[in-house]
């Protein structure tokens, strides 16, 4: 049975005019067959679809963002952007070969800090070249410097 339409058409200044209705058809249910005028509409029902967590089976390496103070290349402060980041939010890494460091880039491709050297090579050896990396926490210290901790999967 397709979508119906119920229309009529002004014929005096006073007449009232319905709108048109289209409900579809799967969100109808039958009433009664003596209350025929009566139409039941019921709720969606939600279904969750099953989702593996694309970190399963990654080991998960805790890094201290750094150097947050600096300006981007647009010479914008890294902490500008820090400061509109919320916990949760995935990053990008680019490691750069010339200071042996990951760069961590919000979804934007704006600047954010860096990773230590340590930690970079720690994540250049273990990652297979898949990582995935997502602010775990963002905090600010007492002189109003910004720091956050990168959870990432490698």
């Amino acid at each position: 049975m397709a979508s119906q339409k119920k229309s009529s058409s002004v014929q005096a200044s006073n007449t009232a005019v319905e709108p048109e209705v289209s409900v579809p058809e799967a969100t109808l249910n039958s009433a009664s067959a003596d209350n025929a005028d009566e139409i039941i509409i019921s709720e969606p029902t939600a279904v969750e679809p099953v989702v593996e967590p694309t970190t399963a089976n990654k080991k998960c390496i805790k890094a201290t963002l750094t150097k947050t103070n600096k300006r981007d290349v647009f010479g914008n402060p890294r902490c500008d952007n820090l400061d509109i980041a919320n916990e949760g939010d995935t990053v990008s890494l680019e490691y750069m070969d010339e200071i042996k460091a990951y760069l961590v880039l919000n979804k934007r491709g704006n600047e954010l800090g860096e990773i230590g050297t340590a930690t970079s090579i720690k994540i250049l050896e273990s990652s297979d070249g898949k990582i995935i990396a997502a602010i775990n926490s963002i905090s600010e210290t007492v002189d109003g410097k910004y720091t956050a901790i990168i959870n990432v999967y490698v």
